[in-house]
């Protein structure tokens, strides 16, 4: 018997306990609280009720360039009028504006002297030469800028036999 009165006190305790426990969470369901108004703070534990945060997520892309020279030995060759002509190219590639900075020879120079020369420098397509004016990305695509080098058919008459030399260099600059 004592093991039955036991039993049956053990089951009464047992539900009255669940039943204030079930009574008392349907009581919270039903009552409207306050909204959570409380920020988190960071590094707080249990600070608030309004748990949120952010993350901020950064990319940088360096700036980068091609040069890619198309000629690298321009011979100038008699023209029908007399003059001596010769071209090339160069291509260019970025991801960011740039300008070129150009150094082009005034004139050629060999061991009989020197001789005048006019090198102009044009981006294909372009109605006029390069001036040194920022130029936009190129957006990852080449583009081709054409060099020109012209020696006058009188600059020819007035010159030693010989071989002459210059240097067009070209750079981008960001």
């Amino acid at each position: 018997m004592k093991k039955t009165t036991q039993a049956a006190l053990a089951a009464l305790v047992l539900s009255v306990g669940f039943g204030s426990t079930a009574a008392y969470a349907n009581e919270l369901e039903a009552r409207p609280g306050p909204k959570p108004t409380k920020p988190h703070k960071p590094g707080k534990h249990g600070c608030g009720d309004k748990c949120d945060g952010k993350i901020k997520i950064d990319l940088k892309v360096d700036r980068h360039c091609d040069l890619d020279i198309g000629t690298s030995t321009m011979t100038l060759a008699g023209t029908p009028g007399g003059d001596y002509l010769a071209n090339g190219h160069f291509d260019v590639r970025t991801n960011a504006g740039y300008s070129l900075l150009i150094s082009a020879p005034a004139t050629l120079a060999g061991s009989a002297g020197s001789v005048p020369v006019a090198v102009t420098t044009r981006q294909d397509g372009a109605g006029s030469d390069y001036t040194g004016s920022t130029l936009p990305s190129t957006g990852n695509a080449d583009v081709r800028f054409n060099v020109k080098a012209l020696v006058t058919s009188n600059a020819i008459d007035n010159a030693d036999a010989g071989n002459y030399t210059g240097n067009y260099i070209v750079a981008v600059k960001f």
